[in-house]
């Protein structure tokens, strides 16, 4: 299969990766709502980002033969960018070489028609890879998928239960086969007589999801995590938009309010004083004057339609003869704006998450794009044998990686509001 392989490979470099490349540039994923930081930036700072925590102190009224002030230097730390990486495995069967195992003609037919095959399959994969890493976006980095275990059985065909009437991240994306391991909310991982367990079905209706086995210490108050990834994955927007008396980014910032975003939680239905109470916060640490197209909402569809069932999205449409854009609505206010800044939809976010974002706030940290990843014989084959327990195995493996994380650089200038009700939403 030596020659098919190098064809593949050969596919796998010159036209399928740039096709991720183009894939990602294209698609509304919140990675790429973020400006990249410059490998100057990176290189100069040695990874290290500065942060003003304390305005310069070094003011004073006084007279003409009066000395100047004495200096008093704001302080500065910095943010240190942790590198996460970010996975994703891809098998294709050893077998479809025989398609290809002829001198003619046909035989040249039928390896192009493998590549197609094998293109099938890596954008099959890709657009889930695509799918979890927006979703991780959203997320705290632990791994999570899916909010805290509401009860639990374990043991054989054993089973988990997130509550969906009022979690934020339900169970309704976590794939069959997924492999997983019991986190506490403290995480520490729940793993006695199973150290992995892998999906076996997932009842959206209940929130329950059963596998093939449920470690028996696994507890209520658990998280569904990932295999291997608590703590591992990109920093979401759940982590980066907190106001936790924590070390972030590498800065304690126990004392230090202007480095803690905004938060409120609701408890209630979406009503339009929570984002006025939060815009009125983040103001006072980031201005009132600031350009407001740099100002978005990020929330699920679900509160959209909260929004729009509280009445704030009225229905009067301004002629399109007037100065305003067509199908503007009142108040000046387009279809997809709440208080006048753009809303960006995604269900990736959580159901009962409204986020505003000063979005020159946030940097996309990247030592290697989201791609297909080069691995064997000096990084330039993306086709490897699997491995097998004493002999390799006759199937191949391609494999999607991401290295960076994402900052926030001004946590006071953005806001979070949490716990919103979403019953009969959607």
């Amino acid at each position: 299969m030596g020659d098919t392989v190098t064809t593949l490979n050969a596919l796998m470099g010159e036209k399928f990766s740039k096709n991720v490349v183009r894939s990602f540039h294209n698609e509304p994923i919140l990675l790429n709502m973020f400006d990249k930081i410059t490998p100057e930036e990176i290189n100069q700072r040695a990874a290290r980002l500065p942060v003003e925590t304390r305005r310069q102190g070094s003011f004073q009224g006084g007279s003409e033969n009066q000395s100047m002030p004495t200096a008093v230097n704001p302080e500065w730390k910095y943010w240190t960018p942790s590198l996460k990486a970010v996975y994703s495995t891809g098998e294709f069967s050893g077998f479809a070489h025989w398609q290809t195992n002829v001198e003619t003609v046909d035989g040249r037919a039928n390896k192009l028609k493998l590549g197609g095959m094998l293109g099938e399959k890596v954008a099959s994969h890709l657009e889930s890879f695509k799918f979890y890493l927006d979703q991780a976006c959203f997320r705290d980095g632990k791994g999570k998928m899916a909010d805290a275990i509401a009860a639990r059985v374990t043991g054989a065909a054993g089973t988990a239960t997130v509550t969906p009437s009022s979690a934020n991240f339900t169970v309704d994306d976590i794939p069959i086969g997924a492999r997983c391991n019991f986190y506490s909310s403290a995480g520490t991982i729940h793993n006695t007589a199973a150290s992995v367990s892998t999906v076996t079905a997932v009842n959206e209706s209940t929130g329950v999801v059963t596998f093939d086995s449920v470690p028996t210490d696994a507890a209520v108050g658990d998280f569904i995590v990932w295999e291997g990834s608590w703590d591992l994955l990109l920093n979401g927007l759940t982590g980066l938009v907190q106001d936790q008396s924590i070390t972030f980014q590498g800065v304690d910032v126990t004392n230090y309010p202007n480095l803690k975003a905004n938060t409120y939680s609701a408890g209630a239905a979406f009503d339009i004083k929570f984002v006025n109470r939060m815009q009125t916060r983040s103001k006072k640490r980031l201005g009132v004057q600031r350009p407001r197209n740099d100002y978005v909402i990020l929330t699920h569809p679900k509160q959209v339609d909260a929004y729009r069932n509280a009445g704030y999205a009225l229905n009067t449409i301004i002629s399109a003869d007037s100065n305003r854009e067509s199908k503007v609505l009142d108040l000046a206010y387009s279809k997809v704006q709440i208080s006048g800044m753009d809303i960006y939809e995604s269900n990736s976010c959580g159901e009962t998450d409204l986020f505003g974002l000063r979005m020159n706030a946030f940097k996309r940290y990247e030592l290697f794009a989201p791609n297909l990843l080069p691995l064997g014989d000096g990084e330039s084959q993306y086709l490897l044998p699997v491995p097998g327990t004493s002999t390799y195995k006759h199937q191949y493996q391609f494999y999607f990686a991401f290295y960076g994380n994402l900052l926030n650089l001004q946590p006071a200038a953005n806001f979070r509001i949490y716990a919103l009700d979403k019953s009969n939403l959607g």
